[in-house]
């Protein structure tokens, strides 16, 4: 019964394990019992899956629906590779829903990404040989194989915001299963470390041989808070401090990646990125203070606590002080947890040395978070998290040191037209961290570094979306209407766009994997003539031929490596 919940499911969700539990709850939200318990859907998703990929061949199961889905009665199987190649720009959830669904349409799927991506598990995954023969991928028969600790994960760097900005609410082994998934896939083959509009140019993708762009590069430019001294050292943007700890591993304990958190704390906005960003403060705080008690108690037993307390300045003997401290209580509640075989509890702890603080300039009833996820609210609230409502930034004070010790705001009132307006009435909090989730705007980064490329909306915040005609020309979409294309038409080559590039599928995850659902058959269309059930012989070496390309001008080889001194090594690539 599993089986068959989850192939109805994958019927509109082949890529699930990225959505379900905590991650969306619109269908809570839509539920006709809103006066009791709204039908948890997203649990029970998310719960069918794990069950099926807890079965033997669990992974293959899902694995397989994927491909051929006999539920599906519209079309079961995949299509054959009809020789058609598209790139897809940008491997977060609207990329790589995107490419699950041009794949079944028999295209070849080239996926780019800028950030590094680990290919785990080259034996599951499959691949192609040196000369281009596909190797089969070893099956996987308890998905224990493949699952990971989740804070002794490798951090992918495949999934955009679902690896760097989604945090401890989602079972990132999810994201590895849709990475294998895809991985394995024949006509699959993704690029890291590929910047579009740098690495790769419009014109370049046409000479290699692509012959269609699919931009969905996921949101960009922070927004600036209107904050006097907002540079000051100690403040920092939220995706930048999500992302700093997500792909660096600092959590890990065996980490040396150096990101330094002081309390109390302060995050500012009022989104799902503001959560994520301060339940992840407030759960790092303890791991931080505990790894430098280990690692100083090291180095003052090698080189004797005087050398070592002598290589900091004032400032940073302060923080060393108040680190011992605080990782010696850490280190103490471990141990009082363990003896009485409790899990260790950081929070009253963590809260008496400043915790973290959420401040919004509306009502929390009124942020984007409580309207989009309301149980991510109540979750943060039993994690320790303190919210200050109707607080507007208006300046940053710096200590002696240059570095923020707290931060001033003026208080809003409410109209009663519901409008947010500024009180007489000033706040000072204390704050040695600041991280700013204002939200992001959508990246059109190529626009802006090669203009005329594309046209913009009368906002110059998106792509302008145009929709295909019945001779595959473009029309302007209205207000009211959903197109997918850029204003991009040379010589019959279009460019696509989706997730927060799109003005109506912009703002979370669930989103961008609906763009991608409702724009790969747009894509189908300018190719008909080519999706169809039977191809003739020798398509294969079209694909083939491509990736030879693209792998001598993307992957970089070692030729030589020389020690000139025993200090220096030079590696030739």
């Amino acid at each position: 019964r599993s089986i068959g919940a989850l192939g109805i499911i994958m019927i509109d969700n082949p890529m699930c394990p990225g959505t379900g539990h905590r991650i969306c709850n619109d269908c809570m939200k839509a539920c006709i019992y809103q006066k009791q318990d709204p039908v948890n859907i997203p649990q029970i998703e998310t719960r069918t899956l794990t069950d099926v990929l807890y079965l033997p061949w669990g992974f293959e199961i899902y694995s397989l629906l994927t491909r051929w889905n006999p539920i599906n009665v519209q079309r079961p199987y995949e299509l054959p590779y009809n020789g058609k190649n598209v790139m897809v720009v940008g491997m977060g959830p609207a990329g790589y829903t995107l490419s699950q669904y041009l794949l079944n349409e028999g295209f070849g799927v080239v996926g780019v990404d800028g950030l590094k991506i680990e290919h785990v598990h080259p034996d599951i995954t499959g691949g192609r040989d040196k000369d281009g023969n596909y190797i089969t991928p070893k099956p996987v028969y308890k998905y224990k194989e493949i699952q990971d600790e989740l804070d002794k994960r490798i951090f992918l760097g495949f999934g955009g915001v679902s690896e760097y900005g989604i945090t401890v609410r989602w079972d990132k082994n999810f994201l590895k299963v849709e990475f294998l998934t895809l991985a394995r896939r024949k006509h699959f083959k993704v690029y890291d470390g590929i910047r579009f509009g740098g690495t790769i140019e419009i014109e370049d993708a046409w000479k290699l041989g692509i012959d269609h762009i699919a931009i969905a590069t996921g949101a960009g430019k922070p927004t600036i808070v209107k904050m006097k001294s907002n540079l000051i050292r100690g403040i920092r943007k939220a995706s930048d401090f999500l992302m700093a700890l997500q792909l660096t591993g600092a959590a890990k304990k065996d980490s040396l990646a150096n990101l330094m958190l002081q309390l109390p704390a302060v995050v500012i906005g009022g989104g799902l990125t503001a959560i994520d960003t301060a339940t992840e403060a407030f759960a790092y705080y303890p791991v931080q203070v505990e790894k430098f008690l280990d690692r100083y108690e090291a180095s003052a037993a090698e080189f004797g606590e005087e050398k070592v307390m002598s290589m900091y300045d004032e400032e940073e003997k302060g923080i060393v002080k108040t680190f011992l401290e605080h990782g010696a209580a850490v280190r103490a509640e471990r141990k009082r947890a363990a003896d009485a075989g409790e899990s260790p509890n950081f929070v009253p702890m963590v809260r008496s040395w400043g915790g973290v603080t959420l401040c919004y300039r509306k009502t929390i009833n009124d942020s984007p978070a409580y309207r989009l996820n309301h149980e991510e609210v109540i979750k943060s609230l039993e994690e320790g998290i303190y919210y200050w409502e109707k607080m507007n930034p208006v300046e940053a004070i710096p200590n002696d040191y240059g570095a923020v010790k707290e931060i001033i705001f003026r208080k809003q009132g409410k109209t009663d037209e519901g409008k947010y307006i500024d009180l007489d009435e000033m706040v000072i909090l204390q704050a040695k961290t600041v991280l700013v989730a204002a939200g992001t705007s959508p990246n059109v980064i190529y626009e802006r570094e090669h203009p005329g490329t594309f046209e913009l909306d009368e906002w110059k915040q998106f792509f302008q979306t145009y929709k295909l005609g019945e001779n595959n020309e473009l029309i302007k979409a209205e207000a009211n209407e959903t197109g997918f294309f850029t204003s991009y038409n040379k010589e019959g080559k279009y460019i696509s766009v989706y997730g927060d590039n799109h003005p109506r599928y912009a703002g979370n995850v669930v989103k961008a994997m609906a763009s991608a659902k409702d724009g790969y058959k747009e894509v189908v269309k300018i190719f008909r003539d080519n999706v169809k059930d039977e191809q003739p012989a020798g398509l294969e070496q079209n694909y083939l031929e491509l990736v030879n390309r693209l792998d001598n001008e993307f992957l970089a080889t070692v030729e030589q490596v020389n020690i000139l001194t025993p200090t220096i090594i030079e590696v030739v690539l």
